[in-house]
């Protein structure tokens, strides 16, 4: 494929575990003076002959600034594009080290490597030569004159995951990228990006497979988690069906499989009770700006909201990946904006045309074949309206043992405030309007990370760098970390929104123990109220807001959607035990 030349990877490995600051040429000097030269070897890096020469392996700067400067008018030395390929037989310039050179000392913290920078890095591992990306694509000569064959590789920007790899406490990164050479072929490769000041390097990558499906990739523990859909023992390249998780550890920058997990065939099982988001209804073609289309699998139904209206439909499973829908019943409301109606009847439509499903770099993809429309419907994972409405957990709380039917003394009512930042995970990601969840609050924000929305997520006090999302005081789960990369705005709290909240919260717990949430998205609804909370474990919810007193009240209702829209079924007045505000 390419002609058998030896490239030599630098890969910096003291820099990126230490993350300390290299010495550099004292600024008087305007030529360097070579006290030697060096002819790099094959397994040379310059991080490497650093410490060769100065017993330190941080001052490879030292090396690279000096043969960079002679370069200019002795063209016998090599001139070094990226510090992380030296090619063997290179000549490198080793000045001596000044003896006034002050020892490494901390470095500033770096930023998060940008979508731009990991899209023109370059790479190494797939070929037997590097390669470097140009927005995101590396394309190689053709195979043969006039074929339109080549190799190409290509950065999956739909997916990226941060985290710290190395242990330096520097956030680095990890993509996806995709080999393809004309063939039926089409490769998939995770590769790690370490963040050398700023700098992106990727010192290896890891093959997936061939026509895989990524579910999930996410940084974890100082690790990469993958969770793909491969070819098992009889599958066809064409079809996948294995479930299969795998953690890649980093070390001595090579990027080894560090445990593999067979979760089984998958089946539209693995659907049922997670929840999505619509981003585009074909690739290319993304939602009306600020609009939310909401999907949820329950059993063999889908629901969820159009951005005007609820609406909610049959699933018939079929074998693997295949499944068909609708048609839809929905509610009729008008929409104040003609766009969102447009969307909102596309998306019904494309809806009824699902015939397949998958997963294509961490969202959910469902194929369509609806009159002339052929495509995808994409969606990005989203949590559940609250934490509450996850599964309860096996073990019930103290409040969840609660016998049905107690009453309840006094409504205790708590302003959550988060008392430091948890331990554990740490998000990246950005926060772009106050909550809905907790809608009266200066200090909640409704944020978002990898796609997906969290709300509510709070602020800690005296740290505005820094949310805390998804707590779960009926679990005493405080949540996890969301690291902002973007300033907080200018909190803004409508006088209505105030005073809507002022009988609500965003989370709660009724007498009998059930936790109910706050639907921050469109909701069905009854009797002229909307569905203001989903209770975790039913099909119950709260319409309207809540009557405050010594003993808060709430309007629980059981709501079914049937050929004419939603149909209440049952009603009853119970008493709320807890309110989160």
């Amino acid at each position: 494929m390419f002609r058998s030349r030896l490239y030599v990877l630098a890969f910096l490995a003291a820099v990126c575990v230490t993350g300390l600051a290299l010495g550099t040429l004292p600024a008087a000097a305007q030529t360097p003076v070579c006290d030697q030269t060096y002819i790099v070897a094959p397994g040379d890096h310059l991080s490497k002959i650093a410490e060769q020469f100065y017993g330190d392996r941080n001052r490879w700067r030292i090396i690279y600034d000096a043969t960079n400067a002679i370069a200019r008018t002795d063209p016998s030395f090599a001139t070094i594009g990226n510090p992380s390929l030296v090619v063997a037989g290179q000549k490198l310039c080793i000045p001596a080290l000044p003896e006034a050179i002050a020892p490494p000392v901390a470095a500033a913290t770096t930023g998060r490597l940008t979508l731009e920078a990991l899209k023109n890095a370059t790479y190494v591992g797939i070929y037997d030569r590097p390669v470097t990306l140009k927005d995101g694509l590396y394309e190689g000569e053709p195979f043969a004159a006039d074929s339109p064959m080549r190799p190409t590789v290509t950065l999956v920007d739909r997916l990226v995951a941060y985290g710290d790899l190395n242990g330096d406490g520097v956030e680095d990164a990890a993509v996806i990228l995709v080999e393809s050479s004309g063939g039926s072929g089409v490769f998939n490769y995770v590769a790690p990006v370490l963040n050398v000041g700023g700098m992106p390097v990727n010192p290896a990558v890891q093959a997936l497979g061939d026509r895989v499906q990524i579910k999930r990739m996410a940084i974890e523990d100082g690790q990469i988690v993958t969770e793909i859909v491969t070819q098992g023992p009889d599958d066809p390249a064409c079809c996948p069906t294995l479930l299969l998780r795998q953690t890649f550890r980093l070390e001595d920058n090579r990027l080894s499989q560090a445990t593999r997990e067979d979760l089984g065939t998958v089946s539209y099982q693995d659907l049922d009770g997670t929840a999505w988001l619509l981003v585009e209804t074909d690739f290319g073609q993304p939602v009306v700006a600020g609009s939310t289309i909401t999907l949820l699998f329950t059993g063999e139904r889908v629901s969820g909201s159009t951005g005007c209206n609820t609406y909610s439909a049959s699933v018939t499973p079929d074998d693997g990946q295949e499944l068909t829908i609708g048609p839809a019943l929905s509610t009729r409301m008008a929409c104040l904006d003609p766009r969102l109606t447009e969307q909102e009847t596309l998306f019904l439509e494309l809806l009824s045309g699902v015939r397949s499903w998958g997963y294509i770099a961490g969202q959910l993809a469902l194929g369509y074949s609806a009159g002339e429309r052929v495509g995808s419907m994409l969606f990005a994972p989203q949590p559940l309206a609250t934490p509450a409405a996850a599964t309860p957990t096996a073990e019930p709380t103290a409040e969840a043992a609660t016998p049905a039917g107690a009453t309840v003394t006094a409504t205790q009512v708590i302003t959550y405030v988060p008392v430091a930042v948890p331990a554990g995970e740490t998000r990246s990601g950005s926060c772009w309007t106050n909550s809905l969840a907790a809608g009266g609050r200066e200090d909640a924000w409704r944020c978002t990370s990898d796609n997906a929305i969290s709300d509510p997520c709070f602020e800690v006090a005296g740290d505005r760098s820094v949310v805390v999302c998804e707590p779960d005081p009926t679990k005493d789960d405080p949540g996890f970390a969301l690291k902002l990369t973007e300033p907080l705005p200018e909190a803004d709290v409508p006088a209505a929104a105030r005073e809507a909240y002022a009988n609500n919260g965003w989370l709660l717990t009724l007498a009998d123990g059930t936790v109910c949430g706050f639907a921050t998205g469109a909701t069905m609804g009854a009797n002229d109220k909307r569905a203001n909370y989903l209770c975790a474990g039913t099909e119950w919810v709260i319409l309207g807001d809540l009557q405050p007193g010594v003993v808060w009240q709430a309007d629980m209702a059981l709501i079914t959607i049937g050929d004419e829209g939603p149909q209440l079924q049952q009603s009853k007045m119970v008493e709320v035990r807890t309110l989160w505000r």
